[in-house]
């Protein structure tokens, strides 16, 4: 008898509007290449990930921490929690609609130069 797969969450009927969004949006950045998987798309510069949706809402990117601390002070973004530990340098944007996310781009570039070593 085979063991049964584990299934990660299932991602949202949305998601897949959200995906092509930020392809499009992100994915033409200097030097950002776009990793589609099954449930969620991760951003990367060379091997460091800068963005990744998440299955159940929302879009995390990893940030200075000082600018998380910002983010998070103003309540424009959480702090990602994974495995109950706030991570200090990433940020979750969530928006009702994926054009919304056009307003975070200069995070996208903030975080694409952060990754790279230039911040």
């Amino acid at each position: 008898m085979k063991p049964k797969k584990k299934s990660g969450p299932k991602a949202k009927p949305e998601s897949n509007e959200l995906h092509s969004f930020l392809t499009a949006l992100v994915g033409k950045l200097p030097k950002v290449r776009v990793d589609p998987k099954p449930n969620h798309l991760c951003f990367w510069v060379g091997k460091k990930m800068l963005a990744f949706t998440r299955p159940e809402g929302g879009v995390a990117l990893k940030l200075p921490e000082s600018t998380v601390d910002t983010l998070v002070l103003k309540k424009k973004a959480a702090r990602l929690v994974m495995g109950g530990k706030a991570m200090k340098e990433w940020a979750v944007f969530q928006h009702p609609k994926p054009a919304d996310y056009r307003g975070d781009l200069g995070f996208f570039k903030e975080s694409a130069e952060f990754v790279a070593g230039g911040k």
